[in-house]
C-alpha cells in the first residue's frame, strides 16, 4: 500500500512499526478487519501522535479499508463503508457535473445493502435496485 500511495504523489506516509511488515498471524489485532476499532488501534495512536489528517488501514489483501478523519477538535472519527461510498459517489458526480460529462439522464444502481444516504449531486438521478 505505501508503494502505491507514493506512486500517486503521497509522500508523508507514516506506518506503525509493528505493522510495517505483513504477518499472517496478525499479532497486533484480534481480527484483521480494518472496519473494527481494535484493528485500527495502533494506526489511530500513531495518527494522534503525528497529527495526521487522515488514517487509512487495509486488511491483508487490501479489499477492505478502515478510514479515520481528523476532526476540528483534534479527535478522529471513523468513516463507515457507507459513508465512504457516498463521499466517493459525490466526488465522481460533482466532477462529472463540473466537466460537463454527466449523462443527461444519469442512473445509479444499488443493492439491498446500499446506504439510504445519497449526496446532493444525485438529485434527480434515477436510482435502481439491482
Amino acid at each position: 500500500m505505501p508503494r502505491c500511495l507514493r506512486a500517486h504523489g503521497f509522500a508523508n506516509i507514516t506506518i506503525p512499526p509493528e505493522q510495517a511488515e505483513p504477518d499472517g498471524n496478525f499479532p497486533t489485532c484480534p481480527y484483521p478487519n480494518p472496519e473494527i476499532f481494535e484493528a485500527l488501534r495502533l494506526g489511530l495512536e500513531l495518527a494522534k501522535k503525528s497529527g495526521a489528517d487522515l488514517m487509512l488501514a487495509t486488511d491483508p489483501d487490501a479489499d477492505r479499508v478502515g478510514i479515520a478523519m481528523k476532526c476540528p477538535d483534534g479527535s478522529y472519527e471513523l468513516v463507515s463503508g457507507n459513508e465512504m461510498g457516498v463521499l466517493l459517489l459525490d466526488y465522481i458526480c460533482a466532477g462529472r457535473i463540473e466537466q460537463g460529462t454527466m449523462p443527461k439522464d444519469p442512473v445509479m444502481c444499488k443493492s439491498i445493502v446500499s446506504t439510504p444516504r445519497w449526496p446532493a449531486s444525485l438529485a434527480g438521478m434515477m436510482i435502481f435496485a439491482c
